[in-house]
């Protein structure tokens, strides 16, 4: 029986560090391609204290900052975030593996690829 224990944990052991090595918490960034446009999109992810997510926006390049997200809703590996006071609206999907959310930009009619990596720290910040 304790064989049999010793095994179970150590198969599950890479699954276990595997699933707690990733957050969805932190800063994430994309780039919107708009009619040859490049537009930097960051959204602030913060994980509450009772498990529920709070998250704002930044689109440095159109000078807006600190845009409140509504809602921000994670359900399994699908990332759901309502920007009401832009109109917008952004789901995408969790690649773990990858360190990456695949996703698309839904604003006034238009829906635009928007695939989010973590923003890397700076040194000294």
């Amino acid at each position: 029986m304790k064989k049999g224990t010793i095994i179970i944990a150590a198969l599950l052991l890479p699954v276990l560090v595997y699933s707690f090595g990733f957050t969805i918490a932190g800063d994430w960034q994309g780039y919107l391609e708009v009619q040859g446009t490049k537009l930097s999109i960051v959204f602030h992810i913060t994980q509450n204290e009772d498990g529920t997510y709070t998250s704002t926006m930044d689109s440095p390049d159109q000078n807006a900052f600190d845009l409140p997200v509504a809602k921000t809703t994670l359900k399994a590996d699908t990332l759901i975030l309502d920007v009401t006071v832009a109109q917008g609206n952004y789901t995408g999907i969790i690649d773990k593996e990858n360190n990456i959310i695949n996703g698309t930009w839904s604003q006034s009619g238009y829906k635009l690829t928007l695939n989010l990596k973590p923003v890397e720290k700076k040194e000294g910040k």
